[in-house]
């Protein structure tokens, strides 16, 4: 018996299989401006503004902060570059500041 048979199956899957996932790619643009919004439930978060530019097939002119600690720890501020990569090849999100 091989191992794959020998790890055996969830309700659903087999345990021996696993999805192998390409790292993100990154492309560097210039941060424009900070939107602060106000979810349903009161949490505010904030959206980089990004000057546009492609990442694959989309034109990518937003991204998630996740939070003011986010900003803090990366030391964000209007006009810096950063790195930007779509997250799950979905949603856009800021790596890291790109040193000047």
């Amino acid at each position: 018996m091989d191992r794959f048979e020998q790890l055996g199956y969830t309700s659903k899957h087999p345990r021996g299989a696993y999805a192998v996932k390409e790292r993100a790619k990154h492309v560097e643009t210039k941060l424009i401006g900070v939107e602060w919004n106000v979810g349903k439930t009161g949490k505010v978060t904030p959206t980089a503004l990004l000057e546009p530019v492609y990442i694959g097939d989309a034109l990518v002119s937003r991204a998630t902060l996740n939070n003011p600690g986010f900003i803090e720890a990366l030391d964000l501020k209007i006009g810096d570059t950063v790195a930007v990569a779509r997250s799950g090849e979905i949603i856009p999100c800021i790596l890291h500041k790109v040193d000047a």
